[in-house]
């Protein structure tokens, strides 16, 4: 193992045995070695490429302007890029989390065709319970957006509660009043948007949180999210058994928050100002807020 940080080379060869080396002088050691991980940044060049073989392979972190990349045909050595490991990551992981399976192919068309403009929009979206609302507002007081609750801009617009909706109006009639209001703060700037635990079931939902959102889905188990939440003003929970209702329903909306979400935070066991704070720090080094 070569490194620029000795101490950290020290500390590495006491844990683990293994052998180490300085940076500088890896170029006199690389001949000897076929299987190379590089997990230095974009750019650097830690040896040159030239001496390398065609029967090695390379392992590099980077996910785009290898350093490696342009000796491939030249000499012929197996090549392994970040957005390769990255790639094969997501398949496993995306099958995990929506139940769908899907293939490498798909994964690296979706990389190679993603593009997306921050428009200061940042939308959470996750189970009832999750913690939108108090981990949302910590983060509008620390971006300076504007907080907004979907639940409680549709209970304000219709002037009764949820459940009181539900019963006289149906879910129906909710869940088009909730897309209504989404596509109105699609269009708003510097805002932070808690929605709705079904939010994400309509396919209309879906793409607006896609293209015009930010969209963090904060994630925990059902038991997580029930455990101590009143649910008097919850209708779909209010049954014998609210547990197993909260159950089936997350396994349901499961591929939904998955198809329209930028980034996964899982909660559970976390502080709302640690859960913004994953957030902020996700977003801003990404975007820059």
């Amino acid at each position: 193992m070569a490194a620029r940080n000795q101490k950290a080379l020290n500390k590495l060869q006491e844990r683990f045995g293994v052998m180490v080396e300085p940076l500088q002088n890896i170029e006199n050691l690389i001949v000897n070695y076929k299987i190379i991980i590089q997990a230095l940044p974009s750019g650097v060049k830690a040896f040159n490429p030239e001496l390398l073989k065609k029967d090695c392979l390379i392992l590099d972190a980077n996910y785009k302007d290898s350093v490696f990349e342009p000796y491939i045909s030249k000499i012929g050595f197996k090549f392994l890029s970040g957005r390769d490991w990255l790639v094969n990551q997501a398949v496993p992981a995306f099958e995990t989390f929506t139940g769908s399976t899907t293939t490498a192919d798909t994964m690296y068309a979706a990389l190679q065709n993603h593009t997306f403009k921050y428009s200061n929009r940042i939308a959470l979206t996750g189970f009832m319970g999750v913690g939108k609302t108090t981990s949302g507002k910590i983060l509008a007081r620390r971006t300076g957006y504007r907080f907004v609750d979907m639940d409680d801009e549709i209970e304000a617009q219709e002037g009764m509660k949820i459940t009181e909706i539900f019963k006289t109006k149906g879910e129906d009639y909710f869940r088009r009043v909730e897309t209504e209001m989404l596509k109105q703060y699609s269009q708003t700037p510097n805002i932070i948007l808690s929605c709705g635990g079904g939010t994400v079931k309509n396919p209309i939902n879906q793409d607006i949180l896609r293209k015009e959102f930010v969209n963090v889905w904060l994630y925990a188990t059902a038991k997580y999210c029930i455990d101590g939440l009143d649910v008097s003003n919850r209708p779909l929970l209010q049954c014998a058994d609210p547990l197993k209702a909260a159950e089936k329903m997350l396994s349901e909306r499961i591929p939904f928050y998955a198809a329209c979400a930028y980034a996964v935070v899982c909660v559970e066991n976390l502080e709302t100002e640690q859960i913004a704070n994953k957030i902020y720090e996700q977003i801003n080094r990404t975007f820059g807020i």
